[in-house]
């Protein structure tokens, strides 16, 4: 999740995202055929050879499908030992296999799975609003890290990149010859490189809000609690309360962590929890870890974590437990 603190690694996925959009209206067509005929020979028959490379495509095809589900669970693996590691997988695999194993059992049962047609088509394009959403959410991120006037010239150079993606799609097809295919592919390069001038190079503050370590400055409010009143965190704060015998409850979190975000709806925000810590006296604080902060991050690692979110309560007297 901390790569989403760096503004130019959101715009790449946002552009990525988008152009996959794209490809999911039909605009265009991603074919990648390296590899795939030996591939298509090796899981032909019903050899013991041809069945595991069988399951070895199956596995390739349905990766992106499976990678949001996944992406967590596999994460968690490789922080494990040998043993778990290799558990998962093959739990996964046997997740995977398990619809091939059930139908061979009984054949018959094929009849309840739809079957092939227009309606295919169709639930692909619906899903190209489903990653145009997740583009609005990125886009979002980028918004409260750089700010309005930055979101807008990033936005536009979004624009410009459709409009390039549209016009190799619409001026290019299978019977086009290689020379048109040059000229098409040119004009939307160089518009390409026009917009990435326009809206991002000749930009100082956006240059430097997609820069690591330039010293692009833009703070938005991205607390939660409402109610609550919490106060931003530095360490001479935090170090302020804990000397003041006061309780401290320290709240790491991110704009772009949606895990954060809901433990705020349903759990900071109860009135039953809002109240127990007024009552409490306890002080509030929030460690926002939207964009970069080394204090952040090395508070996160001397409580054993690499990421948000954290909930860490330094009880009256006792700062050290």
């Amino acid at each position: 999740g901390f790569q989403f603190q760096y503004p130019l690694f959101v715009l790449v996925m946002s552009a990525v995202v988008l152009v996959f959009a794209l490809s999911l209206f039909g605009l265009f067509y991603v074919n990648i055929s390296v590899g795939q005929n030996e591939l298509n020979k090796l899981s032909s028959g019903d050899t013991l050879v041809g069945t595991f490379f069988k399951g070895v495509l199956a596995t390739l095809l349905s990766t992106p499908c499976t990678a949001p589900f996944l992406g967590v669970a596999l994460g968690f693996a490789f922080a494990q030992s040998n043993a778990i590691v290799a558990l998962i997988f093959f739990v996964s695999g046997l997740g995977m296999a398990s619809p091939y194993l059930l139908l061979t059992i009984n054949p018959g049962w094929l009849k309840f799975l739809p079957k092939p047609g227009l309606w295919m088509d169709k639930f692909k394009q619906s899903m190209g609003f489903v990653l145009l959403a997740t583009l609005v959410w990125l886009n979002n991120n980028m918004a409260v890290q750089v700010g309005p006037a930055v979101i807008g010239w990033l936005n536009y150079w979004l624009v410009g990149l459709a409009f390039s993606a549209w016009i190799i799609a619409n001026y290019i097809d299978l019977t086009t010859e290689t020379p048109r295919k040059i000229k098409i592919w040119s004009i939307a390069i160089l518009f390409m490189l026009m917009s990435s001038w326009l809206c991002i190079f000749s930009q100082r503050d956006v240059m430097l809000a997609l820069t690591p370590g330039a010293g692009f400055k833009y703070k938005s409010d991205t607390t939660g609690g409402e109610g609550l009143g919490f106060a931003p965190f530095t360490v001479d704060a935090l170090n302020k309360e804990l000397n003041a015998n006061k309780t401290v409850l320290l709240d790491f979190t991110a704009n772009w962590c949606l895990t954060c975000k809901v433990n705020e709806a349903t759990v900071i925000n109860n009135q039953a929890v809002k109240d127990t810590i007024k009552s409490l006296k306890v002080v509030t604080m929030k460690a926002d870890w939207t964009n970069q902060d080394p204090d952040i991050t090395k508070l996160l690692a001397k409580f054993g974590r690499s990421g948000v979110p954290l909930y860490v309560i330094y009880p009256a007297g006792k700062p050290s437990e």
